[in-house]
This record gives C-alpha cells, sequence and structure tokens, in this order.
C-alpha cells in the first residue's frame, strides 16, 4: 500500500493530468498528494528499509553466539559462557535466525527483501501488465536459484518446502502471463489452471506432511528432556542454563542430547567443587524447598 502512493496514471493525451491509480479522485498533482508522498517516503525508509536494516544490526552484535551455537564436547565450555553472556540477547532474536543454518544467521534478511520485492515493489511495476508477469517471473527465478544453491535452513524438510513454494510462485506468475496474453486455447488453459491449482495444494500437502514427521520426531525426546531439565532445576536451578537456552531458542535436535548432558554435568561439576572448597555440604537429595541454594559460580 506505501509503494502505491508513487503509482500514478496519466488520462488525458498531453500527459499533463495524472491521478493516483488507486483513488482516481485524487490528483497527483495536488497539495494533499505532496503531503501523502512524503509521509510515503518516511514510511518506507522506517518499514521497508528501516526494519531490515534493524534485524541486521541486532543480529550482528551476536553473529558469533549464533553462529557457535552447534553444540559439540570440545566447545561445551564456550556453550556455557555464551548461555550467560549473550544467552538473553540470543534467544530474544530467536525468531530471526532459529530457523537457518548458524552459517546463515543474515538470512532472514534476505526473505524479507525477497518478499517485498515479490509484493510491495511490484505491485507498482506496470500492474496488470506482461511486463509485470516478467519482472514476477524473473525474480522468483533468481531466488529459487539462490535458495537451491545455500539450502539456508536447518531442517532438510524446510529447504525442500521452500523450493517447492518457489516453483509455486513461478508457475503462479507463469500461468498469469498466459492468460493474460491469450497465448493458449481454452482447452490448454484450463488444463493450466488445473495445474495451478495442484501445485499450490501440493504446497500446503508437503508442509502439512513435515510437520506431522516433525512431531513424531520431537517425541521421544521431549520427556528426556522433561526430566533433565526438573533434574537440574533440583540440583543446581541454574545450572542448567545451557538446557533452558537451547529449549527456547530452538527445537532441540537428537544428536544435541548426550551433548547437553555433558554441558550440565560438567557446570555441576564445577559447582560441586566450588562447594567442597568453601567447605560446604550439599546433598543433591534433599528437598529444594528446604534447602540453602549455593553461591553462583
Amino acid at each position: 500500500m506505501i509503494f502505491q502512493v508513487f503509482d500514478c496514471v496519466t488520462v488525458d493525451a498531453t500527459g499533463k493530468d495524472s491521478y493516483l491509480r488507486i483513488d482516481m479522485s485524487i490528483s497527483c498533482d495536488a497539495e494533499e498528494y505532496r503531503g501523502w508522498m512524503w509521509f510515503a517516503i518516511v514510511m518506507i525508509i522506517i518499514y521497508p528499509i528501516g526494519i531490515p536494516l534493524f534485524y541486521f544490526l541486532c543480529l550482528y552484535q551476536v553473529r558469533d553466539a549464533i553462529s557457535n551455537r552447534a553444540l559439540s564436547t570440545e566447545t561445551s565450555r564456550k556453550v556455557i559462557e555464551q548461555s550467560e553472556e549473550e544467552g538473553k540477547a540470543k534467544a530474544a532474536l530467536a525468531f530471526l535466525w532459529s530457523a537457518y543454518e548458524p552459517c546463515f544467521w543474515y538470512w532472514e534478511i534476505i526473505e524479507t527483501f525477497r518478499r517485498i520485492m515479490l509484493t510491495a515493489v511490484l505491485s507498482i511495476l506496470a500492474p496488470g501488465s506482461s511486463k509485470q508477469n516478467v519482472f514476477g517471473i524473473v525474480l522468483t527465478f533468481l531466488f529459487t536459484k539462490l535458495y537451491g544453491f545455500y539450502q539456508p535452513y536447518l531442517e532438510d524438510n524446510d529447504d525442500l518446502l521452500a523450493d517447492l513454494g518457489q516453483v509455486q510462485i513461478f508457475f503462479t506468475f507463469f500461468a498469469t502471463l498466459i492468460f493474460s496474453q491469450h497465448i493458449l486455447n481454452p482447452q490448454l488453459n484450463a488444463m493450466v489452471s488445473s495445474l495451478l491449482v495442484t501445485i499450490n495444494l501440493l504446497v500446503i500437502l508437503v508442509g502439512f506432511y513435515f510437520e506431522l514427521l516433525n512431531n513424531e520426531a520431537s517425541q521421544p525426546i521431549v520427556e528426556p528432556l522433561k526430566r533433565l531439565f526438573e533434574f537440574n532445576k533440583r540440583t543446581s536451578g541454574y545450572a542448567c542454563d545451557a538446557l533452558e537456552l537451547a529449549i527456547m531458542e530452538s527445537s532441540l535436535e537428537l544428536e544435541h542430547y548426550e551433548t547437553l548432558k555433558k554441558v550440565i554435568e560438567q557446570r555441576q561439576c564445577a559447582i560441586k567443587e566450588k562447594l567442597e572448597k568453601e567447605n560446604k555440604e550439599w546433598s543433591l537429595d534433599a528437598d529444594p524447598e528446604k534447602r540453602d541454594r549455593p553461591a553462583e559460580v
């Protein structure tokens, strides 16, 4: 809607009189229109440009923590340190990076740019003409190759679904070009329509199927994670930062489960050593309500 403020059309042969396409009662030469034009410019700076830029600056601040979030026994100590120093900031931005591979911490910015180009920008480029459809086809083709080459998503199913979604958008623009230019006869148009409906339904069905697979895969680890989390709450309380952070940020992968246990065990050992140095006794079996909480490490 913001970009459509700049979409004016002429209504006479001289080209002097132009009106706003979405509201032909507004002249593009009027003072009222100029006020709305400046308002639209400010909103473009704030939203299509400002918000993605703000996202990038926030992600850039914690890029190392995001890139190193893949757990391993060698970096378990680093995971603990990150969970203490950068955990809150990283968790607050999890909606921007948790779906992508660690090295693609910035990919949500590219995804935002893709959406803006295919919606807002495309809406003012010769609306309803074949040029608009051709531009949409070219854009979709480029993004299809980009997503297919880098495979940025953490889950392979998400990469496949993203590729399928790009194909869906490509065929939508292509079918619109065919219909608007009357390239095929009515019988073939019916076939193209059926194919387009099938592709759109396929994306929905595949997405639903992948969601079912993810739910089934997560079930075996849900209960062990709950028991491990409660155990750490009983034993140390604050010693389970790494596990708690991982649960908040993203769906925990099965191969990281054993590593998380090692991370927490190391933290518990550090707590135990500190208590021994302070000559304090602390029973892990004691009632947490009646037990004094140890000093933080």
